[in-house]
């Protein structure tokens, strides 16, 4: 799945190592011609260097389409992935210490509500709170990540996750 791989120069000895990581869509452009230009999103692992060091396979579980429905050419969930990331980031790196999860199956529901909690009132840049309708985007594209995951993994989720 998406556990961060160690290079060469990171120890797991090293407390700081995830620190160096972060989790980030990358948008990579189809060209058809002139007029068929088309954006497909990937969540991936980044350094510090903002070098992408691996690819993940969350995008297959942002919740826009199910099975059964066709997705078309023009489609992209590169909002839904933000949202993502932004929750990864949260859980897996910058909180690893206060939640000791080093893989997106061990996170729970009560490590969900802390983050959404923290999104909800950390202010922004310019002082000013996120909207309500930001609020609900988040948890809905996370919902839907985790529910995307379950169906997936059933059997290798933290049994606390239950949406």
């Amino acid at each position: 799945m998406a556990i961060i791989k160690l290079s060469h120069e990171s120890s797991r000895d090293d407390p700081g190592w995830r620190m160096r990581y972060r989790y980030a869509v990358y948008g990579h452009k189809l060209v058809f011609d002139v007029k068929n230009v088309y954006t497909r999103s990937f969540i991936v692992v980044k350094n510090q260097h903002d070098v992408i060091v691996h690819f993940t396979c969350f995008h297959n579980y942002i919740n826009t389409y199910t099975k059964d429905v066709c997705v078309p050419l023009t489609s992209d969930t590169k909002a839904r992935m933000h949202y993502v990331c932004v929750m990864l980031n949260y859980i897996l790196i910058e909180n690893h210490e206060k939640f000791g999860v080093g893989h997106v199956f061990s996170i729970t529901k009560e490590m969900l509500d802390v983050f959404f909690h923290d999104y909800a009132l950390t202010k922004q840049h310019d002082g000013s709170y996120r909207s309500r309708q930001t609020i609900e985007k988040c948890v809905s594209a996370i919902t839907g990540f985790f529910r995307k995951l379950c169906r997936g993994f059933d059997g290798y989720m933290k049994r606390l996750l239950r949406m």
